[in-house]
């Protein structure tokens, strides 16, 4: 898998043009499930099925699921390109 840093698909000779998020997405801040929905105006329930199946990275202390900012910028860049 490519890292979200290289802007490039698989195929060197298709540039990937990726949404400004990217670049406003800290690697280390913590976020929650909430953050998250109301940055990608999803419904938070959505957020928190992808952490509970897996698809995104958590850490769960005391319960509540906090996202690091490199686990939602790679998780965004898998979905992003399969859309």
């Amino acid at each position: 898998m490519q890292n979200y840093n290289t802007h490039t698909t698989t195929n060197d000779t298709n540039k990937v043009d990726l949404p400004r998020i990217f670049e406003i997405i800290d690697d280390e801040l913590l976020f929650t499930t909430n953050d998250i929905s109301e940055l990608l105006a999803l419904h938070p329930e959505t957020v928190r099925r992808w952490c509970r199946t897996g698809k995104l990275r958590i850490y769960a202390p005391g319960g509540q699921y906090k996202i690091q900012g490199k686990d939602l910028k790679n998780f965004l860049y898998r979905w992003y390109l399969i859309k």
